[in-house]
Parts: structure tokens; sequence; C-alpha cells
């Protein structure tokens, strides 16, 4: 620690002192004068303010205590805020810690943060792919349902049409252009929700061939499909931990992805650990420690 901090941290110190002891000593020269002031310097916000101007031989001696401390912590603060240094942020951090946390993380991400790997940015698009698939599958349910009920009523309203009803007829003709139009925009929607299949379908191929990639790539490719409530896989976690290995874990429960790449190395059963290519199934440390060594 720097002697500039040093000294920023006895000069706010003393200022937090000073803040205090003025308060005190407003209270206790409200007592003295009457225990009507006393009780509105020590409960009522801003009491102090008349009391200074009211008894002001009596508050002379506070107010400047706590004027003092309060210009000891705004020096403080301004002499902090005006320097770029790590030391002063981490003043400030002290004296603002809202503001402070979120220039600590703001400055940690935008210094420190570790690369995203591919397989992590195929994860995040085919997590909000599916968001949006979801909402556009309800959107289109709910009308295909709307316009099967239009359509049984246009029908029935085209049945009782009467010969020679002109405004009846042009009532229904508007109310059958707004269907087509209503039906052509929903057949636009389903186009869109077929490519948006057909877009994840190629989002989860390439995620499995990220995964293959990763577990032939030596030491760092380690996967394990498991399951939250399996036993076995968290044996086989501990195993792999305990001799410091790296590993991928991969929920086949929480991740439809992740689902779809443990059934397409054959999966039917966790936990399946994918090492160097290898393929083992169920924990079997021999297997693990075979695997790890190549042979």
């Amino acid at each position: 620690m720097s002697a500039p901090l040093i000294l920023l941290l006895a000069i706010l110190c003393v200022g937090i002192l000073a803040s205090i002891v003025g308060a005190i000593w407003y209270v206790v020269r409200g007592f003295q004068e009457s225990l009507l002031w006393g009780f509105l310097n020590l409960l009522v916000p801003f009491a102090t303010l008349f009391f200074t101007f009211m008894k002001w031989d009596r508050a002379k001696a506070p107010f400047l205590c706590t004027l003092v401390g309060g210009l000891l912590l705004m020096g403080t603060a301004m002499t902090a805020g005006s320097k770029g240094t790590w030391q002063n942020r981490a003043l400030s951090e002290m004296m603002l810690p809202g503001f402070g946390e979120t220039m600590r993380l703001d400055l940690g991400s935008a210094n420190s943060a570790p690369a995203a790997k591919p397989s992590d940015d195929v994860a995040r698009d085919l997590e909000l792919l599916q968001m949006e698939m979801i909402t556009l599958e309800q959107s289109v349910k709910s009308e295909t349902e709307e316009l099967a009920k239009s359509y049984n009523t246009l029908t029935a309203r085209r049945k009782a049409l009467v010969p020679g009803d002109q405004e009846a007829v042009r009532e229904y003709n508007k109310e059958a252009a707004a269907y087509k139009e209503r039906n052509t925009a929903l057949t636009a929607r389903k186009h869109q929700l077929e490519e948006m299949n057909q877009r994840q379908e190629t989002l989860f191929a390439k995620q499995i061939g990220l995964a293959a990639t990763a577990a032939n790539s030596g030491a760092g490719g380690v996967v394990i499909y498991s399951t939250s409530w399996c036993g076995p896989c968290k044996s086989a976690k501990a195993y792999l931990k305990s001799k410091g290995i790296p590993f991928e874990d991969r929920d086949v429960e929480k991740s439809p992805a992740f689902r779809k790449e443990f059934e397409a190395h054959g999966g039917n059963g966790v936990p399946l650990l994918v090492i160097k290519g290898r393929k083992i199934r169920g924990f079997s440390p021999d297997e693990i420690d075979k695997a790890l060594a190549g042979k």
C-alpha cells in the first residue's frame, strides 16, 4: 500500500470520526438546552439545522466539527474519483460499494475474461434459437386454432347467404379476405419454423463435431455425459478430479444438445465417458486409466 493511499485512508477515517463526534455533540447540546431539543436532534432528521439557526451559541462547536468531517469526506471522495490508479479505485470501492463493484466487474470482464470456446458459442446459439422456436411454435399453434374457428364460421355464413343480399355478400367477402391474409401470414411463420428446425439440426451436428474434436484433442479432451441423480457419474467425476484430469461434464437431461451428442455416441446409459476418442460406458477406473494412457 503506497503512501498517498495511506494518507487518503487516514483523512477518510478522521472525516468519519469528526462527523460521528459532531452528531453526538449535537445531541448532547440539545439535551443541555432542553429535553425536547435533545430528542429532536436524536430522532428527527434535519432538526440539527433548526437547532443551529435558533441556538447558535450552543450549536457552534458541534456544527464546526460536523462541517470539518463533511469537508474531509468530500475532499477524499473527490481526490479518489479524480485519479485513475488502481489504489484510488480501491478507495472508491470502499466508500461507494455499489459503484466500486460495478467498476470492478466491468474492468475484469474487459481485461481478464477468458475467450469463449467454439462449443460455448454453439451452445449459446442453440439455446437462443430454441427459445425463439418455442415462442414461434406457440404462436403458430394458437393462430392455427383461431383460423380453424374462423374457417368454420365463414363456411356456415357462406351457406346461409341469400342470393341478392349484396350487403351480406360484401361483409362475407371482407371477412374472407381478412381470413386469407391471416392464413398467408401463418404459412410464412410455418416456413420460418421449418427453417429454424433446419438450423437447429445444423447446430446440433456442429456441436457433435466439436465434441468429437475435443474428445480427440489430448489430455484436455475428456467428456463425461451424466445426470444429476447418477451415482456412478459422481464416482467417475470424483475419480477424474482426484487424478487432476480436466473434463467437461454434460448433463443429458438439462440440455437437448447434449442429449443429441449422447445419442450420437450410441449412449444408452450414464455415465458415458469419451476420452481421446475412446468411449467408456459406466465407471471403470482401469478403463479410464488405459484411455488416458492411450492404451
